[in-house]
């Protein structure tokens, strides 16, 4: 599905879907029946790190705050949104966040693009908790973003693809966690059967083991170590992380670890990139057992998104661990934000309520659907 950008700003009428997981923002906005078109949060880019710079008087949200993450990691605050309502702080000279400071921090970040409308829905990943959930809408309020509603992405997936009977598992991986989501789609509604979470082994546990591969290959060829230099680490992490962003088509992974006094060029096939994530592929993968042995039948599909699509190894593995019927569907990026924009659609028609959607949502009735044809 093509979409617009939007660069105006938005009247009362339009409605917001934002998608917000521990890596970034992604949202849509529109006005029917105009087609939604991607949000602009960051300039140009559809795409607002969840990363605030420590380091100026004022904290700045944004991608460039992640040139911190080898470098200066004490001036970054980051991968901050499964400590929501913990007591952990991250302080840098005078300032000192916690993680609901620093998600109001985000939403003012986010406001100039969506003043002047007033419905945002708000698509949350499956391991916050509802006490968690609760403050992560506090805090986006105290921004004065106009939150008129919440889901977690994984039903806001299912709601968004194609109906189905049966069941749909459904996979989303951020910085902070893979999560498999297990959903029962009667045609009427959507019913959270179950959900597993594996903390530790989201995107940067892909990210640590390519630097380590990295490492142990640049000692084995030079005798040198790239994480002797926090400038030469830094820009690692940057290629690993642009490699892991970006559709590879079987591309090798090639690494320039650049100092001030050597420089070495590392290259990784496709094959030796999966191995060297092979932990996480297999701790990923064997984490859908539970549901799978939860389940009466086996799943009519599963859904993807595109950040857990990218990682190495895991579309090649489903295979092995889904019944032969699962169909497997690799959902766009734009996916989470759209699906959020649908049921901020629904939410302004006062088809759902104004809490959070935790474990049931209703598709729309058909002759509903119909009327507004």
């Amino acid at each position: 599905m093509g979409w617009g950008r939007s660069t105006k700003k938005p009247t009362d009428d339009a409605a917001v879907g934002l998608d917000i997981n521990s890596a970034r923002v992604r949202g849509a906005i529109g006005l029917p029946p105009v087609p939604p078109r991607a949000l602009l949060l960051a300039g140009s880019s559809d795409r607002l790190s969840l990363a605030v710079d420590l380091e100026p008087r004022t904290p700045k949200v944004g991608q460039a705050a992640m040139g911190h993450r080898r470098r200066a990691p004490h001036l970054l605050c980051s991968n901050f949104l499964p400590a929501l309502g913990e007591p952990r702080t991250w302080p840098a000279g005078r300032t000192r966040l916690d993680a609901t400071a620093a998600l109001t921090l985000v939403g003012e970040a986010i406001r100039p693009t969506v003043n002047g409308t007033k419905t945002v829905y708000l698509t949350l990943p499956g391991y916050l908790s509802a006490t968690q959930v609760k403050i992560a809408r506090a805090a986006l309020e105290a921004a004065k973003l106009p939150i008129a509603g919440s889901c977690y992405l994984s039903l806001a997936l299912a709601s968004w693809s194609s109906p189905r009977r049966g069941s749909i598992l459904v996979l989303d991986v951020d910085d902070a966690a893979a999560t498999w989501s297990l959903i029962a789609d009667d045609s009427r509604q959507l019913r959270l059967i179950g959900a597993v979470s594996i903390p530790q082994f989201g995107r940067l546990a892909w990210i640590d083991r390519l630097m380590d591969a990295a490492a142990d290959q640049c000692i084995r060829v030079c005798r040198r170590d790239p994480r002797d230099s926090a400038v030469a680490e830094q820009a690692l992490d940057d290629q690993v992380v642009e490699y892991l962003e970006k559709d590879r088509d079987g591309r090798p992974l090639s690494l320039d670890v650049r100092t001030e006094h050597w420089f070495q060029n590392i290259v990784f096939t496709p094959d030796e990139v999966e191995r060297a994530c092979a932990g996480p592929i297999r701790t990923v993968v064997d984490a859908v057992r539970p549901l799978l042995e939860s389940s009466t039948t086996p799943p009519e599909a599963l859904l993807v998104t595109a950040s857990a699509a990218r990682l190495p190894g895991l579309m090649a593995t489903f295979g092995v661990r889904l019944p032969e019927r699962t169909a497997i569907e690799e959902l766009p990026a734009s996916a989470p934000g759209e699906a959020a924009y649908g049921l901020a659609i629904r939410r302004s028609r006062g088809e759902l309520p104004a809490g959070h959607l935790d474990s049931v949502l209703p598709r729309i009735e058909p002759a509903a659907e119909r009327a507004r044809v």
